[in-house]
This record gives structure tokens, sequence and C-alpha cells, in this order.
């Protein structure tokens, strides 16, 4: 009981942090939004170092799990939504919010850590979209995200993991084709774009398949 309340905690935190940066949209600049979001995960993650050196329980690690959550979605929310970071800089934030991820949950064994991950790093999807450099961006992003639950399965069989990575690779996949194909219900046009498209979703599936 305790497990699954943990659980349900770190995802309510998850969407609380989202829904604050629509909530202050009058009352901050959007830069002091992400800063404010990016502050709530580190503050998240030291504590739950903290605890964690002390003893790892139940508690602790959803502490660090979702400070990773809150990292993504605030790299996410600053990129795709608020537009404040370049392509490259946010990429870099990426590889180094992955990196710290995939270490905690092999340091610690905890595949909570590896999911809420994965979780935090594709909950922002449906702020992607408009400009096709961002969904581009969006993904590189998605194959980063990919490659690391490919690492993690490698080094640990965590079901779980592996599922929940596949569903949500399932909606990214679904949602960018639906932008860059030119809508659901119009009739699609085809170019390189589509071309793009089309590699990345082989891309995804192929890596899923190696899962």
């Amino acid at each position: 009981g305790l497990n699954i309340i943990n659980k349900l905690g770190i995802f309510l935190l998850i969407i609380g942090v989202i829904t604050a940066s629509q909530f202050t949209y009058f009352r901050l600049p959007d830069t002091l939004k992400s800063v404010f979001t990016f502050a709530v995960g580190i503050v998240l993650l030291i504590a739950g170092e903290i605890l964690n050196r002390k003893k790892p329980n139940v508690f602790s690690l959803g502490i660090t799990s979702g400070g990773l959550a809150v990292l993504y979605v605030a790299l996410s929310i600053s990129y795709f939504q608020f537009d404040i970071l370049e392509m490259y800089p946010a990429l870099g934030l990426c590889i180094l919010i992955t990196a710290g991820a995939f270490v905690l949950s092999q340091r610690y064994n905890s595949q909570t850590i590896s999911a809420f991950a994965l979780i935090g790093g594709y909950l922002p999807i449906f702020s992607i979209a408009g400009r096709d450099a961002i969904v581009y961006g969006a993904m590189v992003y998605f194959v980063i995200l990919n490659i690391l639950a490919l690492i993690i399965s490698v080094n640990k069989k965590w079901i779980a993991t592996a599922y929940i990575g596949f569903v949500l690779n399932v909606i990214g996949s679904i949602y960018i084709s639906v932008i860059m194909f030119g809508g659901l219900f119009s009739k699609p046009h085809f170019s390189s774009d589509s071309i793009i498209t089309i590699m990345y979703i082989l891309f995804a599936f192929v890596i899923y398949t190696l899962i």
C-alpha cells in the first residue's frame, strides 16, 4: 500500500508542476517559470540523495524519482512550450539528465527511478506543436529517451519500465505522425518531412524490438 501511494504521489507531483507552470501564466514571465520548475527538480534530487545516503527506502527513492521526472518536465516546457532554450543546450541538458537517471537507477537498483524518468520525459508531449524545427527537436529528444530505455534493459530486466516506455513511445510516435503528416483527418501529403518521420518511427520500434 505504501509503495502504491508513493508512486501515486510522484505522479501527482509531476502533474502539479505542469499545472503550476500553466497557472502562473499571467503572474510570472516564462523564464522564471522555467527556473522555478528546474529548482523544484533539483531540490527534490538533493533531498532524495540525503535520505538515500542514510537508508534507501520507498519514500527516499520516490523523492529521487520525482526529482528526475520534474527535471525532464522542466526541460520539455522550457524548450517546446516557452521556447527559452535553444536546441543544442536543450539536447545537452537532456543527455545530462538521462545520464543521471541511468546512474541513479543502477546505483540504487530502482525500477521506480527509471520508470518515472521515462514518464516525466514523455508527459509534456502535447506541448509540442507548430514549427517543424520543434518537432525535429522532439524526435531527437525521444530518441535519447529510447536509448535510455535500451541501456537500462541491457543491465536490468525491468518489465514494468519496458512496458511503460513502450506505451509512451507509441503515443509519442502517433502524435508526431499526426503533426508531420498534416492532421489526423486531412489527406496526408508525402515529402522529405514524411521520410524523416517514417525513419524516426522505424528507429523507435527497432529500439523496442531490441528491448
